[in-house]
């Protein structure tokens, strides 16, 4: 069987980019059989921008995809990139393509499978960028109308998807994502204070600066609490901004807030010191306003850092025992989600054990397994 692939979704950043690169290493370990065509962008087979993430003789990586300068020299350039896929793939034979972003979305495609992250674009406008949201209103419909099955990744997105559209259950698969096989505990003081600067406890947040986070009311729960256990835990926030002001608004937050000196920004991390930053951290803090997985919460899990997160969507399904669930919307519960952590080391102990555990269900090459056998429905 011959399997397309968008791999040029493994160049962005957060967890669609994850998503791509971790099924598609999880599919080279388990799968010799099928042959596997990465569809990427013309530049990249340039030598000094190649970069390939298997090497194995089953997957072969192919031309898809213009960008620069293309884009810059067209203004339509998708409508060329759209027939330049579908034809390559049409002379590849190619019997099934996985479409792992629905950004990624191709009308001439004709027999495909999708991946659905979250609908975050019917929630809250300031959730996603405008670019998406224009994108989901004037494609979905059409990408559920055309599809062969949807990959979903978890019941909550599921969920969604049935609430809002007609389309049948019984061709929405649940597929958990994984987790990297780097993040397990690995608690390292000397390394975290000589790499980030991070001399005290601390309450991590790790993810895209942006509003879904929430970290607005992160900040004022923060505030909140006694000014001792402040004096004893930084609040540290790794993660990319979005663009726009929400990074110096929360600045502003934070000097409105009068914690200063208590509150580190790291900026974007780089994903092998991540393990470190989770392992050190005293509690892993994520009160995202809705998520459609949420990975950041299975990788504190994995390191044995206790997790507060929301009760909305699919969080509830990530954690767990491994940590407390809190309405993101509530600074109080925030707050004493953090006081209990913070200040009863058996509940701590007993929610890292937990959390261990459960994040041990979760895998790439599970993951690869189970959509595997979709692929091969087809």
């Amino acid at each position: 069987m011959k399997i397309g692939l968008d791999y040029i979704s493994v160049f962005s950043g957060g967890g669609n980019a994850t998503y791509a690169r971790e099924l598609i290493r999880g599919l080279s370990r388990i799968d010799q059989k099928n042959n596997y065509y990465l569809y990427t962008y013309l530049h990249k087979f340039l030598p000094f921008y190649r970069n390939e993430i298997v090497h194995k003789d089953n997957f072969d990586y192919k031309v898809g995809y213009f960008c620069w300068p293309y884009k810059i020299l067209k203004k339509n350039i998708h409508v060329f990139e759209e027939q330049l896929l579908f034809q390559r793939s049409k002379k590849d034979k190619i019997d099934l393509f996985h479409i792992t972003n629905p950004l990624r979305f191709n009308r001439y495609l004709k027999n495909f499978i999708i991946t659905i992250h979250d609908l975050c674009y019917l929630k809250e406008s300031s959730f996603i960028k405008k670019s998406s949201i224009d994108f989901y209103q004037k494609n979905f419909k059409d990408i559920l109308n055309n599809c062969q099955s949807i990959i979903s990744v978890s019941q909550s997105t599921k969920k969604d998807i049935l609430d809002n559209f007609d389309f049948p259950a019984d061709k929405i698969f649940v597929i958990y994502e994984g987790i990297s096989k780097i993040f397990k505990p690995k608690p390292n003081k000397d390394y975290i204070k000589e790499k980030f600067n991070l001399n005290k406890e601390y309450i991590l947040s790790v993810g895209e600066i942006q509003p879904r986070k929430n970290l607005f009311r992160l900040l004022q729960s923060y505030s909140q609490l006694s000014s001792s256990l402040r004096e004893n835990y930084e609040l540290v926030i790794a993660g990319q901004s979005r663009g726009g002001d929400i990074m110096n608004k929360l600045i502003a937050e934070v000097k409105k807030l009068k914690i200063e000196n208590q509150v580190k920004f790291l900026g974007y991390v780089e994903i092998n010191d991540l393990p470190y930053l989770y392992s050190s951290a005293r509690v892993f803090a994520y009160p995202s306003l809705y998520e459609g997985f949420g990975l950041p919460v299975l990788e504190s899990l994995a390191c044995g850092t206790p997790v507060i997160t929301s009760t909305n969507s699919s969080l509830p399904e990530v954690l767990g025992l491994g940590g407390i669930l809190v309405d993101p919307y509530k600074v109080e519960e925030i707050k004493f989600a953090l006081e209990n952590i913070l200040t009863k080391n058996d509940l701590r102990d007993n929610l890292s054990k937990e959390g261990i555990k459960h994040s041990n269900s979760f895998s790439w090459e599970k993951a690869a397994q189970q959509t595997l056998k979709i692929y091969e429905k087809y």
